[in-house]
Formats: C-alpha cells, sequence, structure tokens
C-alpha cells in the first residue's frame, strides 16, 4: 500500500534544529522580545509540523462539526416541539422515531461507500475539490435546508409524513458531513499528536453547535406561533452554514488523492 508523504516523517523530525553558537540569532529568546499579543498571534498563526497547520486553522478544521451538531440538537427537540406545539399524537411519534432511530446505522453504511465510490467525482473532480470537500458543501447545505423548515409542517395528517421525511434527509445531510470529517482527519492529521490538539478543538466545536441548536427549542418552547418559527429560519440558515468556512481545508485531502493515483 503507497504511504502518503506526510506518514513519512515524524512531528520531531519535521521540528526545525536550533541554531549553533556561531550562527546569527543564537541563544536569543525571540519570544520574549515581542509583546503578548505578538506571541499570542504566533502561537495561533504559526504553522506546525507536519500538516503544516496553525491552532486557529486546525480550529476551523474543528469547526466543521458545529453544522451537524446543531442540527442534531434542533430535530431531537423537534418531536417535542411537534408534540407539545402542533398537538400530535404520542403513540404515532412514538413509533416514528425509533423507526428513524433503526435507518441511522443502514444510512451510514451506504453513505461510507457512496463516498469511497467518490459518487460526486463527476461534479466534483478529485483532483481539484479532494474526495471529502464536495461532501461537506453538499451535505452542510441538504442538512440546513431540511432543519430550516422542519418546524413548518403542513396541518392535519401530513404534518407526521413531514417531519418524517424532513427529519430524515436533515439527518442524511448530517451522516455526510460526520462521515467527510472523520475521513478528512485521518487525512490531514496522520500523527496522534496532531488529532489530539484536533480532537481537544472538536469537542468544543460540537458543544458550541448543541448549544446553538439547543436556541430555537428554547424559543418556541415559549411561542411557536407561525410568525415565530418562520422568523427562525433567518437563525438556522446563517448558523448551519458556518461548516462550509472549512471546505478549502478539506480541499487539501487532494494532495493525497494525488498521490495515490501516482504511485497507481
Amino acid at each position: 500500500m503507497a504511504v502518503n508523504d506526510a506518514a513519512k516523517i515524524s512531528p520531531e523530525a519535521a521540528t526545525p534544529c536550533p541554531k549553533d553558537a556561531g550562527e546569527p540569532g543564537a541563544g536569543v529568546d525571540h519570544d520574549a522580545t515581542v509583546g503578548p499579543c505578538s506571541q499570542l498571534v504566533n502561537a495561533l498563526f504559526r504553522p506546525r509540523a507536519p500538516s503544516g497547520h496553525s491552532i486557529f486553522r486546525k480550529a476551523r478544521f474543528a469547526l466543521s462539526l458545529w453544522t451537524p451538531f446543531l442540527v442534531i440538537g434542533i430535530v431531537g427537540a423537534a418531536k417535542d416541539i411537534y408534540l407539545e406545539k402542533f398537538g400530535l399524537s404520542a403513540k404515532i411519534m412514538g413509533l416514528i422515531v425509533p423507526i428513524i432511530s433503526f435507518w441511522a446505522p443502514f444510512q451510514e453504511i451506504i453513505m461510507g461507500r457512496l463516498q469511497d465510490r467518490m459518487a460526486l467525482a463527476r461534479c466534483f473532480p478529485a483532483t481539484r475539490w479532494g474526495r471529502r470537500a464536495p461532501w461537506l458543501l453538499t451535505h452542510c447545505c441538504v442538512a440546513v435546508l431540511g432543519v430550516s423548515v422542519i418546524f413548518l409542517p403542513p396541518e392535519g395528517d401530513l404534518a407526521y409524513v413531514w417531519y418524517v421525511v424532513v427529519g430524515m434527509s436533515a439527518m442524511w445531510g448530517v451522516c455526510g458531513c460526520i462521515l467527510a470529517f472523520e475521513a478528512a482527519r485521518q487525512e490531514l492529521y496522520p500523527f496522534k499528536e496532531e488529532r489530539i490538539v484536533s480532537e481537544s478543538l472538536c469537542k468544543y466545536a460540537c458543544m458550541a453547535g448543541g448549544a446553538a441548536g439547543g436556541v430555537v427549542f428554547v424559543g418556541l418552547s415559549v411561542d411557536a406561533s407561525l410568525p415565530i418559527r418562520a422568523a427562525f429560519i433567518a437563525y438556522i440558515v446563517p448558523m448551519g452554514l458556518v461548516s462550509l468556512q472549512a471546505v478549502p481545508i478539506f480541499m487539501e485531502t487532494r494532495r493525497f488523492f494525488e498521490a495515490r493515483v501516482g504511485d497507481a
């Protein structure tokens, strides 16, 4: 199996060697000669081996999980809004929710196979977009589109159909985003030292996204009138598109695709 270039060097080997005593600047602590603000900026934006990503860039990558967890928070709370505010039957909703949960593992299998086969490569060439960026781009939009209208169901029994179709569409988008994130993380950060930093930032991104989704539930629990539900679209859409800022970082995985093609 071909090994990519990033995996051929260790973080220690990629660390610059200290200067000898006779070299200019030897023995000088450059961090001590600058102010605290400059040190902070340097710590946040300085590229680090072996990925070449700064902490700020790793934080941007972690924010790719913002949208999935925002959508999960909204869809998870939608059931309660449908029961309490829309007056739907608890028995029917009690049957629908387990069916959707049962479908989730099969959804992940299908999504994983589609991504491995690069089903979007015709519209998004892998040599330009990489293997994962197209899935984050398209499925983030799918998830946001679904969750933005989940609280605008038609009247009567069609509300049950609306909940199933829109909810499953939103979770399909979430599945695509999360699987793309997991695969991109393995390619961008091949060493555990960098993954530890990345995963710590991911925890905060997940919590922040879930909290942003909880705002919708709190607001609709107080007032779920149609004007309020429609107004929340203006909140959900921009908040849900935050993860799109990570698409350029996901596109960096194209170098691994090019390396595999070259080795083949």
